[in-house]
């Protein structure tokens, strides 16, 4: 099932399939696993890279360590299926503001919140993706007003007190995910740019780029809903493609190795 323009892709609309299936051209396949705040890592960890295994064992909290392992072991369970190559075969590269890339193969982007994982695979287009878990105790005018452009900030100051939290929490997330795909994360402002605010009339997207409509127009923005108390975007340079939404839950069975597949 694809979800394009304007949809905000619910629960029910995630696929699950195994192993990971063709990715066409004009196609983005956006994957979904939920593996909770403390999930079982046990077999996990021998597909990561000594780096990688290095980095978790560093992590003083049990929670994040564990999040971490299951995240880059199904970031690579992922990725191998469309490389054909066995997962810890895989060599990452390290963009200068610490975006992960597989030269030659795909472009790719993941994100984590409390154990809601998502990952972004496109060919020939930057992506980023961006997940949050909706969430109350949260500052969100102040942080608004910290991070945010001004039109933006004064929605979240404008919305009902119900809502304010989801639409701080979703502008943060389409604002993530942009940075993410440029490849510069924070290091680029938040307020730099802007970005349509719900119920977004004509749809979602990026207005301006440092004052540039032109440059804000040459992406685009696809809301999604990973499950309930989750918000979530999807940020692709160029018109939105097809997009497929899939269950990844089977993968964590997949066999250690992969038979070799066309790409």
């Amino acid at each position: 099932m694809g979800a394009t323009g304007e949809e905000c892709a619910r629960a029910g609309d995630w696929v699950r399939v195994k192993p990971p299936p063709a990715l066409e051209a004009g196609e983005a396949h956006v994957w979904r696993v939920e593996a909770g705040e403390t999930p079982e890592v046990a077999g996990h960890e021998g597909v990561l890279s000594e780096d990688e295994r290095e980095r978790a064992g560093r992590m003083p909290d049990e929670g994040v360590r564990r999040r971490y392992v299951a995240g880059r072991a199904m970031l690579r369970r992922i990725l191998a299926g469309y490389a054909g190559r066995a997962p810890e075969e895989l060599r990452f590269t390290c963009g200068e503001h610490g975006k992960p890339g597989l030269p030659g193969e795909v472009e790719f982007n993941m994100t984590d919140s409390r154990g809601m994982l998502l990952y972004a695979v496109m060919r020939g287009q930057r992506v980023g993706i961006d997940v949050e878990r909706v969430r109350g105790g949260v500052s969100v005018e102040r942080l608004a007003r910290r991070y945010f452009a001004r039109p933006e900030w004064e929605a979240v100051s404008a919305a009902q007190a119900e809502g304010r939290e989801e639409m701080f929490f979703t502008l943060w997330t389409r604002k993530e995910a942009f940075v993410k795909a440029i490849g510069e994360g924070l290091s680029f402002p938040l307020r730099d740019f802007v970005v349509t605010t719900p119920p977004d009339s004509g749809g979602a997207r990026l207005l301006s780029v440092r004052g540039s409509s032109a440059e804000g127009a040459r992406w685009s923005v696809l809301p999604l809903c990973p499950g309930p108390g989750y918000t979530a975007t999807l940020v692709v340079e160029g018109p939105m493609p097809r997009v497929r939404l899939l269950d990844g839950e089977a993968l964590w069975s997949l066999p250690r190795m992969y038979a070799e597949r066309g790409r």
